[in-house]
């Protein structure tokens, strides 16, 4: 069954995340991930919650999400998603989780 990573993020440090960006493709699609949102429009239609920049991720399982996550290729490039931001991350179902991102000047 398929499981979604979704983030809401908030760029206030663009060369930060412009190499993130650049560089996390590779890794999400070697463990059988792939973008499904990356940006865009987003019209909400009830409660209060107002994206940012949404994206959302889809691999195969929960299972190979969390490879994806754990994975060497990966955790060099958490280090530089999280320089200048805070992060939290919930999990829920077949979304393997929820992460909203707001990046800090530094």
């Amino acid at each position: 069954m398929a499981a979604y990573v979704i983030g809401d993020v908030e760029v206030t440090e663009p060369a930060a995340f412009q190499e993130y960006r650049n560089r996390v493709g590779a890794t999400v699609e070697q463990y059988g991930g792939k973008f499904v949102v990356r940006g865009g429009r987003v019209n909400p239609k009830e409660g209060d919650w107002q994206p940012r920049h949404l994206l959302m991720l889809e691999f195969p399982s929960l299972e190979q999400a969390e490879r994806w996550y754990n994975s060497r290729e990966y955790k060099p490039l958490i280090a530089i998603r999280e320089v200048g931001q805070d992060a939290t991350a919930h999990r829920r179902g077949n979304v393997a989780w929820v992460i909203q991102q707001v990046a800090k000047r530094v």
